[in-house]
């Protein structure tokens, strides 16, 4: 056999194994180190694209997907919307545009598969004029009628806030198949328009067409919005008579339809009986919880999360947050006041905010003045962003002004010698604000403005 044939071969072979066997990113970089050790080079466009292809159906790492798409000479448009298409559908979807750009420039013309993926890759970003300079570049190749693009297009302009945009385009379209209308159905649901949800929903309906999951999904979001639980069980009895109870996406639709709507005990019947429980569905009933006044459940169920080794996400901690809000208020237990201690001739002195009980507090709070004065001088400004609290500004000056570590501070300046170190022991975390405030006044204190230095220790 000649080495020309036995490379063939050995090329067939390494294909046919990639459509076969390449089930896990394990199993295929097992083929393509097979294809190596036999003289496959990367560089040849069969194996290349066949490998390309598998990766991202794999969901592979896009940097082992890329550095085989360098390696190939001439790629051809198949090579170029798959690489599109990876980084479409990875979590860093910008790589898409600079792909399609780069594509152009080596003088390939993008094809009918070119634009949905790139619109994918799009509407993650957000990226309305890049998405509208695609939709003129769609119309003017010729493309515009192709129910896939439109499709594409659709669901760009819904996931990019433009609702209105998406039902023109969708009203204009000659053709519709169920992703058409699930694009505008949750491009509503997306912009916070659940009425019109409904309604496209009725017409979708009306015409024949059949829900799947993920048009459930965007209704029961729809009704957890209006908080339209009667309309939910509806859909919740349907879902049960088309066999799609156990869809986990729409399961958690309904989960967290029940939750906002206060039917906990449905909520947890419906995460008992689900085959599977995901991240999403522990915070869906940790949040729902907590937000009907079960506190002490939602910790409970936190803590069976945490035993199951699960991840939990940010709103879960949120969840959890408010359910320890509540169950302290509700046990009436409040959170310690800040102060601030120092000790002075072998006693130790606490102060709070606005505290005016010590027997020098006009004095404390006139040296307050004369501080803040100074500090005005020499441009100090308050951090008044960092008060929360819902007032005016001069009142939030006023607030920063009072912290009890400011006022310990004022306290030992007018007791202690001139220059002497101040400490100043806080129960909770220093502010910001207080932090600058004290190291103006360190430098102040250094130029002989005042008469001390600062110094202080948190525990």
């Amino acid at each position: 056999m000649h080495a020309d044939d036995n490379g063939s071969l050995i090329l067939r072979k390494c294909i046919a194994l990639l459509h076969s066997c390449a089930t896990s990113i394990y199993k295929l970089q097992q083929i393509h180190a097979f294809s190596i050790r036999h003289g496959v080079p990367h560089s040849n466009p069969d194996i290349g694209k066949h490998l390309l292809f598998t990766l991202v159906s794999l969901a592979a790492p896009m940097s082992y997907a890329h550095k085989i798409f360098r390696q190939i000479n001439n790629p051809n448009i198949f090579t170029w919307n798959t690489m599109i298409r990876g980084y479409a559908e990875s979590e860093n979807p910008k790589p898409a545009m600079d792909i399609h750009r780069n594509m152009r420039l080596f003088a390939v013309e993008p094809d009918t598969h070119t634009y949905p993926f790139l619109l994918k890759a799009i509407a993650k970003l957000i990226a309305v004029r890049e998405g509208e300079e695609v939709h003129s570049v769609v119309i003017r190749n010729g493309f515009g009628s192709l129910v896939f693009v439109q499709n594409g297009l659709v669901h760009m302009y819904a996931a990019c806030g433009r609702a209105e945009s998406a039902h023109k385009l969708f009203d204009e379209m000659s053709e519709r198949n169920l992703v058409t209308w699930n694009s505008v159905i949750n491009g509503f649901v997306l912009n916070g328009r659940p009425n019109e949800t409904l309604v496209l929903y009725r017409d979708m309906v009306e015409e024949g067409m059949e829900p799947d999951g993920f048009t459930l999904v965007s209704l029961l979001t729809a009704c957890a919005e209006l908080g339209a639980s009667a309309l939910g069980k509806r859909v919740h009895s349907y879902m049960f008579k088309v066999g799609l109870a156990e869809n986990l996406h729409a399961a958690n639709a309904l989960l967290d339809l029940y939750a906002k709507t206060g039917n906990i005990i449905e909520a947890q019947k419906v995460f008992s009986e689900m085959k599977e429980n995901s991240v999403v569905s522990w915070t869906t009933l940790i949040v729902g919880l907590a937000m009907n006044g079960f506190g002490v459940e939602a910790i409970n169920l936190f803590k069976e999360m945490e035993r199951k080794q699960l991840t939990p996400s940010e709103i879960t901690f949120v969840g959890v947050l408010y359910a320890l809000r509540n169950t302290m208020l509700q046990q009436g237990i409040q959170k310690s006041p800040g102060h601030s201690l120092v000790e002075l001739g072998n006693r130790v002195y606490q102060f709070t905010m606005g505290d005016n009980s010590h027997p020098q507090s006009e004095d404390i709070y006139l040296k307050l003045m004369e501080i803040t004065k100074l500090l005005r001088l020499e441009g100090y400004v308050p951090h008044i962003a960092n008060v929360l609290a819902d007032i005016e500004e001069e009142e939030k000056e006023t607030a920063l002004s009072f912290h009890s570590e400011k006022i310990a501070i004022a306290f030992m300046l007018i007791n202690t010698p001139s220059r002497a170190p101040i400490t100043v022991v806080k129960n909770l975390r220093i502010k910001l604000e207080t932090l600058s405030h004290i190291q103006v006044s360190w430098v102040l204190a250094s130029s002989n403005s005042l008469r001390c230095t600062a110094f202080v220790e948190i525990n």
